[in-house]
């Protein structure tokens, strides 16, 4: 809720974005999984998504893959919404992200 009344607010008042990165739920890799970054494919802007792909290639020793989350799942969405450029980095797939996050069973 605070990423949409932000972002509105940065629309209503005409603020200039360049883009919005979402880094959220890094660092963890599913047991039996391999390491990898993932790139959120729904609900962000294709062109900053393909230059966030070349970043991970550039920078990281480990590999990026597509992913969906198939809703508006995090900030970038309300950003995206509101018209301006937005990526999503996570930690993996989503499949094979952590569904425990944002739970008591954190």
């Amino acid at each position: 809720m605070g990423s949409q009344a932000v972002a509105k607010d940065y629309q209503a008042r005409g603020v200039k974005v360049v883009a919005m990165s979402q880094f959220d739920m890094t660092a963890w890799v599913k047991r039996g999984t391999r390491e990898e970054v993932g790139v959120i494919t729904d609900y962000t802007d294709n062109k900053l998504t393909q230059f966030n792909k070349g970043l991970v290639e550039e920078y990281l020793s480990i590999p990026y893959v597509e992913t969906k989350c198939g809703y508006a799942c995090s900030d970038h969405a309300s950003w995206q919404k509101a018209g301006y450029p937005a990526i999503f980095t996570i930690e993996s797939s989503f499949a094979n992200s952590n569904h425990h996050i944002h739970t008591a069973d954190e």
